[in-house]
């Protein structure tokens, strides 16, 4: 089978006993589905299409982040079927393949399971067969709760139907029509009904084996039916403790409580439940600071006063949720590199003067993990992986613990009339032993000094441990004037804090400032030339300038890379600029040079994420951002609203709208988040919503650019057409020329004004700057009225040729790299 209607058939996903399951694409709204179609020789049977339509009623109904969704349900050929939402992802059962799970990760899940289940239930619908093959787990944290083919709405009778069991445990033994005979309530046996404390058994049994990763009854799959009954009706479960000691009392209670025999001895609902967990993982304290949005998690959420407020707090409480479930499900893959050192940002003892900003410790560790980083036989977790703590007290080998790494790199600073002094010291996670250290005292802060004595003494604490194979060469540094070192680490200290947090221009121009204060007096510094050229890059990416920013920032990243070669931070933002200069080929292969040689950085990582975005390798894209996420959750803001672009190119807008919750959960005010977010309102034609969103930004921050085409668009869809054309000035058209995404947004704005010449010449451009994302070009619904023109389908056809050849290079490249 090939197509169903406007749905392209791709694969086959499985199949049963009444019908096939295919991946497929709707090729009217450019998405990813799934239909289930029911088998040509049983299309005529009353009761199957009946339970097809049930189906489709029943979870259609269901409108929540955490259940999966029904778009459509028809007939094809006279046979019924059902399009479903495409999640990708694994499932619970996939992920226990490698037994129990990290307790905070079962926590996260099991919050959201409740969550969904609770929704459906307020609804008067009980899922009736809940289990781990039913549970999807997205790659960014979001859990889908799959298959309501046997819900039914509780005041709906449930008969017996012999002819019907008997067809299904011929075909499935561990079936029946209550659901699966293994995560079934003892009740349901005896009554042969189902109720909502029958679906928090199944969801006790779900919690029981995914903590301990064995079955509460066990052995049950190598057991006939009537064994499994009796288990279920009779036997107690092992308590989990005894499986995994630990695990908390409270959690072992709350599991065995909804494993009670007696559902009145059960949670009285799933909403109890739900919060049983929250308070729960609230008491556990876990992870202090080192989650993007922790805190925000933990808190109870505020009454809403509407029905906006309760969207909204639905969409970033479960974007809280999903944030820590992705991260625990990273950190679950993670081993203990050999020479691993996770650099914390220094403390500060305090400041009479009051002149270091809460970023100038994490700058000054992250110039000392940049220096320990030169060499390949250490594996650096960097300070901006923990942003957050740097205005919080943090045990260090707890710490090391959580990130997983040999070492941790600690330090505390303060400055008087008399001087400054640092106090630093690395410690071994595993012994808890103080490998190295010292006390630094000058008469004012010394960033060649700093740098030198720690990374030289660190370098040949690990020769003598015998964990380097050659004494590493004692470092050489430019000749940075004393008193200008504790600008330049201002410099970088405000730069990072545009770049992980505020995305404020006032930021970005205070950077630009002191950098150039530095280099006027320090004209050989490098470090300075690569953090100016990065400087002017991003006024050019942000949408603040053009041309000028552009040939500033490739003139002080040349300049960067003459005086240090191997300025990684230079050689990446280099890539950037040949890129936009059509040098694609240069750009790709400084790219894969930098992934080759610092697959663990996560700057890197990000960067390779976003120029194979633009050649359009969706996918690879997104599990590069998500790799880049694990090694720097200080990057979450910025990886969030890429990952919300992506999955909006892939037709997964409900995922879209959860890294856009993400985000805005942990930076309300981050105005590329909220461009993003009233980009996706005009995707969904909701013009109303987003044009305020979009003009609040625009006010907030009149050359914020980038929010301006879109605003244009919906303001042309609104029929304000007047309004958009004041938005795309001269200073836009600039910007655009030396900005390809820039210039897409462009093109795309002129299709929505009709103007077709407009709209190819600034695609051509965009194309030209780099931008070569055939599939999104293809399947963009902004563009869908060219398809029949002539000169955009040449154009497609040429976009096309040049995406194949890319995607066998980047393919080729990555199959090694992930190895």
């Amino acid at each position: 089978m090939d197509k169903i209607h406007h749905y392209d058939i791709h694969h086959e996903l499985g199949s049963g006993s009444y019908g096939t399951v295919y991946y497929a694409t709707d090729t009217k709204l450019m998405r990813p589905v799934v239909i289930k179609i029911v088998h040509p020789e049983r299309s005529t049977e009353k009761q199957i299409r009946e339970q097809i339509l049930e189906e489709a009623r029943i979870a259609s109904a269901i409108q929540h982040p955490n259940v999966s969704a029904i778009y459509e349900v028809g007939e094809y050929e006279k046979r019924p079927y059902i399009v479903m939402q495409y999640v990708p992802g694994r499932t619970l059962e996939e992920l226990l393949e490698t037994g129990g799970l990290n307790l905070q990760f079962v926590l996260s899940i099991s919050i959201q399971i409740a969550d969904g289940l609770a929704e459906a239930h307020k609804l008067g619908i009980l899922h009736r067969d809940l289990k781990p093959a039913n549970i999807m787990v997205t790659d960014g944290g979001l859990v889908k709760i799959l298959d309501f083919g046997l819900a039914k709405r509780k005041e709906s009778v449930e008969l017996p139907d012999t002819s019907q069991k008997n067809m299904e445990k011929s075909v499935n033994p561990e079936s029946s029509r209550f659901g699966t005979t293994a995560y079934m309530a003892p009740e349901q046996f005896v009554t042969l009904r189902s109720s909502q404390q029958s679906d928090i058994f199944s969801l006790g049994v779900i919690l029981y084996e995914i903590i301990t990763g064995t079955h509460p009854f066990s052995m049950l799959h190598n057991s006939d039916q009537t064994q499994i009954i009796r288990k279920i009706r009779a036997v107690k479960p092992t308590p989990p403790s005894k499986l995994r000691p630990e695990i908390p009392d409270t959690l072992e209670s709350l599991i065995l409580k909804a494993l009670e025999k007696q559902p009145t001895n059960r949670f009285k609902s799933v909403n109890e439940l739900h919060e049983a967990l929250k308070t729960l993982m609230k008491t556990m304290d876990f992870e202090q600071g080192m989650i993007p949005g922790e805190s925000s998690a933990l808190l109870p959420s505020p009454s809403p006063q509407n029905k906006k407020d309760k969207e909204r707090d639905k969409g970033q409480r479960t974007g809280v949720f999903s944030m820590l479930t992705e991260f625990f499900l990273q950190k679950d893959k993670n081993d203990v590199p050999e020479n691993s050192i996770a650099v914390l940002p220094f403390k500060q003892v305090e400041d009479k003067n009051g002149h270091h900003t809460r970023y100038f410790g994490l700058a000054m560790a992250d110039a000392i993990a940049t220096r320990l980083a030169q060499n390949a036989s250490v594996t650096i977790r960097p300070p901006g992986t923990f942003l957050s703590l740097s205005d919080q007290s943090v045990d260090e080998i707890e710490a090391g613990h959580k990130l997983e790494t040999e070492y941790v790199l600690t330090g505390s600073f303060f400055s008087s009339e008399d001087g400054f002094t640092l106090n630093w010291q690395l410690l071994e996670i595993s012994s808890k032993t103080i490998y190295a250290g010292n006390t630094i005292s000058v008469p004012s802060f010394d960033l060649v000094k700093v740098q030198s004595e720690i990374t030289d003494e660190i370098f040949d604490t690990l020769f003598n441990l015998g964990k380097l194979e050659a004494r590493q060469e004692k470092a050489t540094f430019e000749n940075l004037p004393i008193d200008l070192s504790e600008q330049y680490l201002e410099a970088q200290a405000i730069l990072s804090r545009f770049l992980w947090g505020s995305n404020n221009p006032k930021d970005l121009k205070e950077a630009r400032l002191k950098f150039e204060e530095v280099l006027e007096k320090a004209p050989k510094f490098a470090a300075a030339h690569g953090g100016l050229g990065r400087t002017h890059l991003n006024y050019v990416t942000n949408g603040f300038g053009g041309p000028t920013h552009f040939m500033k920032a490739q003139r002080h990243l040349e300049r960067a890379l003459e005086l240090d070669p191997e300025n990684v931070e230079a050689k990446l933002q280099r890539a950037y600029t040949y890129l936009w200069r059509g040098e694609k080929e240069q750009a790709r292969r400084d790219i894969q040079y930098l992934l080759k040689h610092n697959d663990r950085n996560p700057e890197v990582l990000l960067g390779a994420g976003i120029i194979i975005q633009l050649d359009g390798l969706h996918r690879e894209a997104l599990r590069l951002l998500g790799r880049a996420l694990q090694k720097s959750p200080a990057a979450a803001t910025q990886i969030y609203n890429r990952r919300a672009r992506l999955n909006h190119y892939l037709g997964q807008l409900d995922l879209a709208w959860l890294e856009v919750n993400k985000g805005l959960t942990l930076e309300p005010e981050h105005s590329l988040l909220r461009t993003t977010e009233g980009y996706l309102y005009f995707r969904e034609g909701g013009y109303e919503k987003a044009i305020p969103i979009l003009e609040s930004v625009i006010k907030e921050d009149p050359k914020r650019r980038v929010t301006h085409p879109t605003l244009a668009m919906c303001y042309v869809r609104n029929g304000e057409a007047e309004k958009a054309a004041e938005l795309i000035t001269d200073e836009l058209l600039s910007i655009a020329s030396t900005d390809c995404e820039m210039a897409f947004r462009l093109a795309s704005y002129f299709v929505v004004e009709d103007n077709i010449s407009e709209a190819l010449h600034w695609l051509r451009k965009a194309i030209y700057l780099g931008y070569e994302n055939y599939p999104w070009v293809l399947e963009n619904p902004v563009w869908q009225p060219l398809k029949d023109n002539e000169d955009f389908q040449e154009i497609l056809s040429d976009l096309e040729r040049v995406f194949e050849t890319n995607s066998k290079r980047w393919n080729k490249f990555l199959e090694d790299f992930w190895e």
